[in-house]
């Protein structure tokens, strides 16, 4: 959801296709760089800490809190701020 509002962002602002189209690849390498596959502490360290700046992170990681222990606080709220 995060990369598909800056993809839309980028259609809003521009007007058009080509350059929307053209972004994908600047953002797309960011989405291997997040806890997608695994939780981050089994990262490696240099992908550990891109991942720590990596917005899609936290959105992640509060999906993963919801399903695995339920109701997280914290992780939930983290994920929330950042998808809004």
């Amino acid at each position: 959801m995060a990369y598909g509002a800056i993809s839309y962002a980028i259609a809003l602002k521009t007007g058009s296709a080509a350059i929307t189209q053209a972004a994908f690849p600047i953002f797309f390498p960011f989405l291997f760089l997040a806890p997608s596959f695994g939780p981050r502490e089994s990262m490696s360290g240099w992908v550990q800490a891109v991942a720590q700046f990596n917005p899609v992170t936290y959105v992640i990681e509060a999906q993963r809190a919801l399903v695995l222990t339920g109701w997280d606080s914290g992780r939930v709220a983290a994920g929330s701020q950042l998808s809004e």
